[in-house]
C-alpha cells in the first residue's frame, strides 16, 4: 500500500507459472517455444535512469499526495525497449502479461494474422479461441498461439492499438523476425477442448452486492477514488461465507476505467451495462440507458481482473470455495490502489449470507432497457439491481447516500500523462528480446495455467 506503483515501475514484478496433469498431458508448444512476455511502459531520463513525476501535469487546487495516474513513453518487453525476437517457421506459446502501472494495451498482429487464445487470467478457456485482437489493462494476462509456419522470411510486430494515450511510438511493442531455419518438424498442437465448462450462473447466487466506484475529494480538497465509498482503513463490508455464490455490481460513476482485481479468487464476467451517472450522483437512482452487453470474445474465461468501463455497471459471479481469510480487492491502476482504492474482503466460515443493512424498495419504473431504481433507506450508499439473487448494499453502517457525494465530485475531469524524457532510440532499432522460456513445470492440484504477477 502506497508504495507498489514505485516498486513495479523500478521492476519489481514478474512471473510464475502453474501447471497440472492437464496442461502436462497436453501437446502445447513448450520449452523453447513457449515465452512468458511482460509488457510495460517506462520513461527514461537523459542518463538512462528511470523517469516518475513528482506530481500532476495539470494544476489542481491543493498538491496531491501522489501523481493520479502515470503512463511512459517508451514501451520495454521483459526489461528490453522494443526488442526483437528470432523464431523459427513453426508454432510459439506467449503468456502476455500487462505490467504497466496504468497503460492500457489493445494488441494485434501486423500481419493481421489471427491469434489462438488457450487462457485468461484464471487458466484455460473450454476450447481455443482465434482471436484478432486482445485488450489487456494492468494485471490482465491472456495465453496465446501464435503459428508463424506461414510466415517464413517475414517480420512481423505486435501492435498496440489503444486509444487512450496514443502515440507513434508507444503503438509498437515488439518484432517477430521469421528467420531461423525449423529445427525438426513442429508437431505441437492446439487441442480442440482445453479444461471442463463449470460456468456459474446468476441464479446460483446467494447474494448479490452493489459496489460504488466514485470519485470524490478528501478532507483537503485532494482528489481521491475509492470503492463503496470507504477508504482502504474502514471496517471490512464485503463478507461472503465459504462455499457461497455471490454476484457483485461494479457501479462506475467516476470518468475513468478501472481494472478490478480481486485476489485469491476466479470469477467469470456476465454483463456490461450503461447507466444514467448524473441521475445517479445527484439523485441516488439507478437508471439504465441500454441493453447489457456480453463479455467481449477475449474475456470469457476465467478472470480476476475485470475492465469496469466508466458509466456502465460491470457484473461478475463468483464461488467463494477454497479459503477463509482475509482477502484484498482493489484498482489495478498502482497510483489509484495506492491511494486509497483498495478494500479487504473477509471470507468466513459456518456463516449464512446476510443482507445488511435491509434494504426497501420503494418502486420500480421500467421503460423499455431503461430501468430507475429508488432506495427509501437514506441510510444505503447503492440502489439495487434486482433479479433472482438477494440484493444488498454490502454496508455494515449507515454512509452517505449518492446524492450526497454530488458536490464533492473528483475536480480533475480526465487522466493525461506527464511531460516525460524525450526518446533516445528509435523504434524501428529493436534490441534482442531477453530469452526466458520457462521450461519446468509445477503441479498444482485445482489449478489449470494459473499464472500472474508476483508482487511485494
Amino acid at each position: 500500500m502506497a508504495l507498489t506503483r514505485l516498486n513495479v515501475y523500478a521492476g519489481l514484478a514478474g512471473f510464475y507459472l502453474l501447471r497440472d496433469s492437464i496442461e502436462e498431458r497436453s501437446n502445447l508448444p513448450c520449452g523453447d517455444y513457449e515465452y512468458p512476455l511482460l509488457i510495460a511502459d517506462k520513461s527514461f531520463n537523459e542518463d538512462g535512469s528511470l523517469f516518475y513525476p513528482e506530481g500532476p501535469p495539470f494544476p489542481v487546487p491543493v498538491n496531491p499526495s501522489i501523481t493520479p495516474g502515470f503512463v511512459g513513453n517508451t514501451i520495454v518487453v521483459n526489461g528490453k525497449v522494443w526488442p526483437y525476437l528470432n523464431v523459427e517457421p513453426r508454432k510459439y506459446r506467449f503468456r502476455l502479461l500487462n505490467g504497466s502501472n496504468r497503460r492500457g494495451y489493445v494488441l494485434s498482429l501486423s500481419n493481421k494474422q489471427p491469434m489462438i487464445q488457450l487462457g485468461t487470467d484464471g487458466g484455460f478457456l473450454t476450447a481455443p479461441n482465434a482471436i484478432y485482437s486482445v485488450e489487456l489493462l494492468p494485471a490482465e494476462r491472456t495465453d496465446v498461439i501464435i503459428d508463424f509456419s506461414t510466415c517464413e522470411g517475414q517480420e512481423i510486430t505486435l501492435m498496440n492499438g489503444d486509444t487512450d494515450f496514443f502515440d507513434e511510438h508507444t503503438s509498437v511493442i515488439m518484432q517477430f523476425n521469421v528467420n531461423c531455419p525449423l529445427r525438426y518438424e513442429d508437431t505441437s498442437e492446439v487441442p480442440a477442448r482445453l479444461a471442463m465448462s463449470m460456468d456459474l450462473h446468476p441464479h446460483h447466487a446467494q447474494i448479490e452486492r452493489n459496489l460504488p466506484l466514485s470519485a470524490t475529494t478528501d478532507d483537503f480538497g485532494r482528489p481521491m477514488l475509492l470503492l463503496n465509498d470507504r477508504m482502504y482503513h474502514d471496517p471490512t463490508t464485503e463478507k461472503p461465507a465459504l462455499d457461497s455464490i455471490e454476484v457483485w455490481n461494479f457501479i462506475n460513476a467516476t470518468p475513468f476505467i478501472h481494472p478490478i482485481h480481486l485476489h485469491l479468487i476466479q470469477f467469470k464476467i456476465l454483463e456490461r451495462r450503461p447507466f444514467d451517472v448524473e441521475l445517479y450522483q445527484n439523485e441516488g437512482k439507478l437508471a439504465f440507458t441500454g441493453p447489457a452487453e456480453k463479455p467481449r470474445d477475449y474475456e470469457r474465461g476465467w478472470k480476476d481482473t475485470v475492465k469496469a468501463d466508466a458509466g456502465k455497471v460491470t457484473k461478475i459471479i463468483m464461488h467463494w470455495k477454497d479459503h477463509i481469510g482475509n482477502y484484498m480487492w482493489h484498482c489495478h491502476f498502482l497510483e489509484h490502489e495506492d491511494h486509497d482504492m483498495m478494500r479487504p474482503i473477509l471470507v468466513m466460515k459456518d456463516v449464512h449470507p446476510v443482507s445488511e443493512p435491509h434494504v426497501e424498495v420503494a418502486h420500480v419504473t421500467e421503460s423499455h432497457s431503461t430501468t430507475a431504481t429508488t432506495i427509501s433507506n437514506d441510510s444505503d450508499t447503492t440502489p439495487p439491481l434486482l433479479n433472482n439473487a438477494q440484493s444488498i448494499t454490502a454496508a455494515t453502517e449507515p454512509t452517505q447516500h449518492a446524492s450526497r457525494m454530488a458536490n464533492k465530485q473528483l475536480s480533475v475531469a480526465k487522466e493525461t500523462a506527464p511531460h516525460v524524457a524525450t526518446h533516445t532510440q528509435n523504434v524501428s532499432q529493436f534490441v534482442p528480446l531477453p530469452i526466458y522460456p520457462s521450461k519446468t513445470s509445477q503441479t498444482q492440484p485445482h489449478t489449470a495455467n494459473r499464472w500472474r504477477r508476483r508482487r511485494s
